[in-house]
């Protein structure tokens, strides 16, 4: 949907989280991805997690944003 995805708590229960097994991803809480647009199109997306449930502030998500787009 070319938007970033914020989970605050409990990211694996999320219907779009996929699970890799061997980058043991269920230690993780929280997760912000944002996409990563290549000419209109999604090419991969920018992931950032934590330890402990976390909610990701409008100035979290701005930088991750402007990372993603260079």
């Amino acid at each position: 949907h070319q938007q970033h995805v914020a989970v605050p708590s409990e990211a694996w229960s999320d219907e779009r989280f996929k699970f890799i097994p061997q980058l043991h991803e269920e230690r993780y809480q929280s997760m912000l991805s944002v996409p990563l647009i290549w000419k209109g199109e999604v090419i991969g997306v920018v992931n950032v997690r934590t330890h402990a449930p976390h909610d990701y502030t409008k100035t979290q998500v701005q930088l991750l944003s402007s990372i993603a787009s260079q």
